[in-house]
C-alpha cells in the first residue's frame, strides 16, 4: 500500500503527495518556504516550495537520492542544511543542495 502525505486546511483533508513508500522525516526550511520529506523505502528526499500562510505546496521534486542509505528521520538546521538519519547504515548525514557535506557514524545501525 502506498503512503500519502496529506495537509489539513480550511476544514478539509487533502492529499499533497501520493505514491510514497514509507513516508518519514518531514521539516521546513528556516524561512518556512520549503518543505522536505524523506521516503525511506525509495531512498528519496523530496522537496517542494511551501506557503506557510496557506499550507499549499508546489510540485515535489527529488531533492536527494540516498544510496545505499535509507533516509529515515530528518531535520533542517538554522543555516538550511538538512541532517538525515539513515536506517541500517549507522550514518547521520548533513546535506546541502542535496549533496553530502559531512557524515557522522554512530554505533547503532537503526
Amino acid at each position: 500500500m502506498d503512503s500519502i502525505l496529506f495537509r489539513y486546511a480550511d476544514g478539509r483533508l487533502e492529499p499533497v503527495l501520493q505514491g510514497l513508500s514509507v513516508a518519514n522525516g518531514i521539516d521546513w526550511s528556516p524561512s518556512g518556504d520549503r518543505i522536505y520529506l524523506a521516503d525511506t523505502g525509495t531512498g528519496i528526499i523530496h522537496a517542494a516550495a511551501y506557503d506557510p500562510g496557506s499550507g499549499a505546496t508546489g510540485p515535489f521534486e527529488t531533492w536527494a537520492q540516498r544510496d545505499p542509505g535509507a533516509p529515515d528521520g530528518l531535520c533542517v538546521t538554522p543555516d538550511g542544511a538538512v541532517w538525515v538519519a539513515e536506517i541500517f547504515t549507522g550514518r547521520v548525514v548533513e546535506l546541502v543542495d542535496g549533496r553530502p557535506r559531512r557524515e557522522l557514524l554512530v554505533p547503532c545501525p537503526r
